[in-house]
């Protein structure tokens, strides 16, 4: 079979007719009569209608070109996951280019650009994608590409599945309180170590006595309570029972619970450590006048038994009598026993003695009276055992000033009746609560108190201010000498409850929960009506 070559076409090869393609397509002279007639044809189109943007007229005989530009093909593939090409934005940075950013396309997206090098990038698109890069440009998606060349530089992005979230279980932290003064899980608090994490900072008990922490299961946890004295604490799990909450491994949606135990030591276990407190009314008496010391006896360790306390007054005093509100043993005059019996771990008591300077005394006589536990105590601590008050004889024309409340002693105990007391009335001596003499009394607190000083807080003062409050303000307060939340808040609603005499004189609106000059004051003058004391001269509040 034979095909005739149309005379257009003959005329059209034999003129050697010329026509001028797109820019920046390879080129190679046609040398088959396929290609010789796709010239033509393609002339003929280019002469009518103008250039069509896909031929190249060195495919053609004659054919001149007129661009070197090249071509530089980007295309996008996507291995994995829910991306599309379209979803990363692709660039293409060099010189001259013609589409320095475009969708991404799996087909290709042409580019030109000046010969060069040259980079391609991509933006955008999801998460959990890697791009790498092949073709004629490099791992990093750069190239060189020449005048009249075509590249093709393919960016892959591959997707790498997230790894799963650490699964999770639940370490349940309770507190039982076995005994003792204080009932409060809030007033214990623990800490939380993990295998990797290391130690956290300590952490109150809620106050139903139940932390529920949400922890991961890559790790095992140890818990263990911050010490507390008086009472002994052990441990169980939910694992093992008969094991401690060291090294707890937690199940993935399962609760693992550690269960603290605090058990008081009563007088069956541990020792009573009994702490000796004193102070007196008016340190600068005239003589002739009637001053009344305050001694205070609290038991800081386990229940104890038999408990005495000796004081005798010294020389210079003569005694009147003890106040009708001492209701708690014999105190005898003529050896200055004061015979408690047996005191509840974490109670205190309390004894008024009324006595009258003696006449005859010069002027800067200093007078001291202690106070001493001589049976009871069973531990080993003796700095806390006896407490003692200094008095100094004040003639008016002599040395005349203010008169202040002074006191000390070994730390701990103080305050009221704070627990059950047993008591035997033995021998001679005054049954406390029977004077019929007028009673007298003085300054409850005497020592600056807020929750933050912690165990530097004198345990005496905070029993007496959480009495004080319990009847007053009917806080409901655990009388255990702590300074925690509930005892802070307790404060703060009795400053806001009497602000014009606590808070006002400083110039504050909000209570602080600090007990100090004014707190202080206005404690001590509810407490004793009968007191006289002048606000003190307030330095301008700081905010600390």
């Amino acid at each position: 079979m034979q095909t005739k070559v149309p005379a257009v076409f003959l005329s059209g090869l034999v003129a050697g007719l010329v026509f001028v393609g797109a820019a920046g397509v390879p080129r190679a002279h046609a040398t088959s009569l396929a290609q010789q007639i796709i010239c033509l044809e393609f002339g003929i189109n280019n002469h009518i209608i103008g250039s069509i943007v896909t031929l190249n007229t060195d495919y053609c005989p004659g054919g001149t070109s007129t661009s070197t530009q090249p071509v530089l093909t980007v295309i996008k593939q996507i291995n994995g996951g829910d991306a599309s090409p379209g979803d990363f934005t692709m660039q293409v940075s060099g010189s001259n280019v013609s589409e320095p950013s475009f969708p991404g396309s799996s087909s290709g997206t042409l580019v030109t650009l000046d010969a060069g090098s040259y980079t391609v990038s991509e933006s955008g698109g999801p998460a959990g994608y890697t791009p790498s890069f092949s073709g004629d440009c490099n791992e990093t998606g750069s190239g060189t590409i020449a005048d009249n060349e075509t590249q093709t530089c393919t960016v892959t992005n591959t997707y790498s599945a997230p790894p799963p979230p650490p699964s999770q279980g639940v370490l349940e932290v309770k507190k039982v309180i076995v005994g003792g003064p204080d009932s409060n899980p809030q007033d214990f608090s623990f800490e939380v170590t993990g295998s990797t994490d290391g130690t956290g900072s300590p952490i109150a008990f809620g106050p139903g006595g139940t932390n529920d922490m949400t922890v991961g299961t890559d790790q095992s946890y140890s818990v263990a309570e911050v010490a507390t004295s008086s009472y002994t604490t052990t441990y169980s799990n939910s694992e093992n029972e008969n094991a401690d909450c060291a090294g707890l491994s937690i199940v993935e949606n399962a609760t693992t619970t550690c269960t603290v135990t605090n058990t008081y030591n009563s007088s069956g276990g541990g020792t009573a450590d009994i702490a000796v407190t004193k102070s007196v009314d008016n340190d600068a008496p005239n003589t002739g006048d009637t001053v009344t010391y305050t001694i205070t006896v609290s038991d800081t360790g386990a229940d104890a038994a038999g408990v005495v306390v000796h004081d005798a007054l010294p020389s210079g005093l003569t005694f009147v009598s003890t106040s009708s509100a001492d209701t708690v043993g014999v105190y005898d005059s003529s050896t200055g026993d004061w015979t408690i019996g047996d005191i509840a771990g974490g109670a205190s008591v309390t004894l008024h003695l009324m006595a009258t300077v003696n006449g005859g005394l010069e002027d800067g006589t200093v007078i001291t009276n202690t106070a001493a536990v001589t049976s009871g105590d069973t531990s080993d601590d003796s700095e806390n055992d006896s407490g003692s008050a200094s008095l100094t004889v004040t003639i008016p024309g002599n040395n005349p000033g203010p008169s202040t409340p002074s006191g000390g002693g070994g730390g701990g105990g103080g305050g009221v009746i704070g627990g059950p007391l047993s008591v035997g009335y033995q021998g001679g001596g005054v049954v406390l609560g029977t004077s019929t003499q007028a009673a007298t009394c003085g300054p409850l607190l005497t020592k600056f108190l807020r929750q933050s000083f912690g165990s530097k807080n004198d345990p005496s003062e905070v029993k007496k201010l959480q009495q004080f409050l319990d009847n007053q303000m009917n806080a409901g307060l655990p009388v255990n000498g702590i300074f925690g939340s509930q005892t802070d808040q307790a404060v703060r609603n009795f400053q806001q409850k009497y602000a014009a005499d606590v808070l006002t004189p400083w110039g504050l609106s909000a209570p602080t929960g600090f007990v100090y000059l004014t707190t202080q004051r206005w404690v001590n003058l509810l407490y004793c009506q009968s007191l006289t004391i002048p606000i003190p001269p307030l330095i301008p509040y700081g905010g600390h």
